[in-house]
């Protein structure tokens, strides 16, 4: 992330974020399902190896297909894998945490999809979903073509913007680099949440977002939407998508700024 002058925003009331939000094109975060809010398990590392091993299948059949038939092409388990993410309004980003390595590596979804774009975008709009490539292609999303589920997904964006921008603030306030965010060594330590807790204007701002259990529900709503990664039990660091989505808040923000 590049530098950022050290104004963000939230230096007013809560309510006035609510433009700032809206200028920052809620597209950028996922529609998702009532679903999407129970079924909050993190991938794990052993579906990243078999997602892994299924891309690699994929690749070597791809190089030998006489089929354009994209259905004969690409593997049910890394289709079924894909839907599953999406629906349950998680992005997918280039790349994704291995916690075994303790290492960023790449997205074999996230590869597949940008591969067979024109496939899955034709087969999600059947769905009634519109498949979007994010403005800084670090991820997918995807919204709903309907209205029915425009309330939820508004909501589940406000909440995404106001945790990362509350990070941002935070992290620009202590005097450190914004960028240090997104690195898997340096993110959020257990100190650093243990300040934030004891911020009460933020847990102030946080509840009124419906976070009502403070920064443990907020952090693990951001992982679950693949918008940070846990390192361990107390550490978190923002993910690619974060890091782009963030980015995108603090530059409608300081556009604001110029034109008031």
């Amino acid at each position: 992330m590049n530098e950022h002058d050290n104004s963000l925003p939230f230096d007013d009331e809560l309510p006035g974020f609510s433009d700032i939000a809206s200028d920052a094109e809620a597209e950028a975060e996922p529609a998702s399902s009532p679903e999407s809010e129970r079924q909050q398990a993190p991938l794990a590392d052993s579906q990243a190896e078999s997602h892994s091993e299924d891309n690699q299948a994929y690749l070597q059949q791809n190089a030998q297909a006489t089929s354009t038939n994209p259905f004969e092409r690409i593997p049910a388990a890394l289709s079924a894998a894909i839907y599953r993410d999406l629906t349950y309004g998680r992005v997918i980003g280039k790349n994704i945490y291995d916690e075994l390595k303790s290492e960023l590596i790449g997205n074999p979804l996230f590869t597949l999809l940008f591969n067979e774009q024109l496939h899955f975008t034709q087969l999600y709009q059947h769905l009634g979903y519109e498949l979007v490539l994010d403005a800084s292609g670090e991820f997918f999303y995807i919204r709903e073509l309907l209205d029915d589920g425009l309330d939820e997904a508004d909501e589940n964006a406000f909440k995404t913007q106001v945790v990362l921008l509350l990070l941002g603030r935070f992290y620009s306030r202590s005097g450190r680099d914004l960028a240090l965010l997104a690195m898997a060594d340096v993110g959020l330590d257990e100190n650093d949440i243990r300040q934030l807790e004891r911020e009460s204007e933020y847990l102030d701002i946080l509840r009124a977002a419906k976070f009502q259990k403070g920064w443990n529900e907020a952090l693990e709503f951001l992982v679950t939407r693949r918008f940070a990664w846990r390192v361990g039990e107390k550490r978190y660091f923002i993910s690619d998508a974060g890091n782009a989505f963030l980015s995108r808040l603090l530059e409608a923000y300081q556009r604001r700024e110029q034109e008031s």
